[in-house]
């Protein structure tokens, strides 16, 4: 087996088995949470969070929901692919504005707003390194969750960070 698809069979490995503890700290308590290791990014997931994957064509759908109640909605979606723009700016009242963020080493552009219930509705799409050719984007999103869970999303957005795999 050749350097490049032994590393792409690790990768594919780690990608679909491999969790690392990691400290994170709230306040003064402490809490625990996972290197979750998606498709040429890591996000830092709280283990009171579990995610789901799918992977419906040329694109993955991640899908975060609170452990205690799998049936629960998700959270937090994250898309990873190529053509997000079909997605990015749907729904969005007038009026919002774009702002521009860096994650780490990355780029991003996002969109916050509250309804009139007060419930947080959220959309970042974050540029992956051009070199990485796919995916080239994760959009993540969340709607009417409430100021905890706008907490965690947005914990678990900020803490992306893209991992190169060689071919």
């Amino acid at each position: 087996m050749n350097n490049g698809r032994f590393s792409c069979l690790i990768y594919c490995f780690l990608a679909s088995a491999l969790y690392i503890p990691v400290a994170l700290s709230q306040d003064a308590a402490a809490l625990e949470a996972t290197t979750y290791i998606a498709w040429k990014f890591t996000l830092e997931v709280p283990n009171s969070i579990h995610g789901e994957k799918e992977m419906p064509a040329d694109f993955e759908v991640y899908r975060f929901r609170q452990s205690q109640d799998p049936k629960s909605d998700a959270i937090l979606v994250a898309y990873a692919g190529n053509h997000p723009n079909t997605m990015w700016e749907r729904e969005i009242p007038t009026g919002v504005v774009i702002q521009a963020l860096t994650l780490g080493t990355l780029t991003a552009k996002s969109i916050e707003w509250t309804d009139g219930k007060g419930r947080f509705y959220r959309k970042t799409l974050v540029a992956l390194p051009k070199n990485f050719g796919v995916p080239q984007y994760v959009l993540f999103s969340y709607r009417k969750m409430d100021s905890q869970e706008k907490q965690i999303a947005d914990k678990i957005i900020e803490s992306i960070k893209a991992i190169e795999v060689s071919q």
